[in-house]
């Protein structure tokens, strides 16, 4: 009985040493694991023009950002918010963000202007970061969901 059971250990040892992976288990990343909001508006390539440079030097610029967040019943999910920011594509400047967290008290339209940041000319990405409660636990996820091309024209003040 006793070498019965040894030979039983063993053979389950070596199946166990045969299952287990070889080498780096790695997760595979998705682009995008579940629902997420759109860009309503700008689409990629729009020009802002700027005026003088931003409003608090005097400038007259905005930029208009619409953005369609997703609800959902089964399984609960729900945009929050989202973080709106500029990135320069060539990886020169810090990114510089026009809202965090923003969004609206109802389910909806998140639609908004703001001014950009003084100086800020040229091609960016206008970077949406979605944050999403996943209700049945409270889980409150942010991921980037969007990055339309577009370019700040500054012009002076006629």
């Amino acid at each position: 009985m006793l070498s019965f059971i040894a030979s039983l250990t063993s053979l389950l040892a070596a199946t166990a040493a045969i299952a287990l992976p070889v080498g780096e288990a790695r997760a595979e990343v998705a682009p995008r694991a579940g629902p997420s909001g759109y860009v309503v508006y700008p689409p990629g390539g729009t020009t802002f023009d700027s005026y003088g440079g931003a409003e608090s030097s005097g400038g007259e610029s905005y930029i208009h950002v619409q953005y369609e967040g997703v609800y959902q019943n089964s399984p609960y999910t729900a945009t929050i918010g989202v973080d709106i920011f500029l990135e320069d594509p060539t990886g020169v400047q810090p990114d510089q963000y026009l809202a965090y967290n923003f969004g609206t008290p109802t389910i909806g339209l998140i639609d908004g202007y703001f001014s950009p940041p003084a100086g800020a000319c040229g091609d960016y990405r206008l970077v949406f970061e979605e944050h999403q409660n996943l209700g049945n636990y409270g889980d409150i996820i942010k991921f980037r969901a969007a990055a339309p091309s577009i370019t700040l024209l500054c012009l002076p003040i006629q």
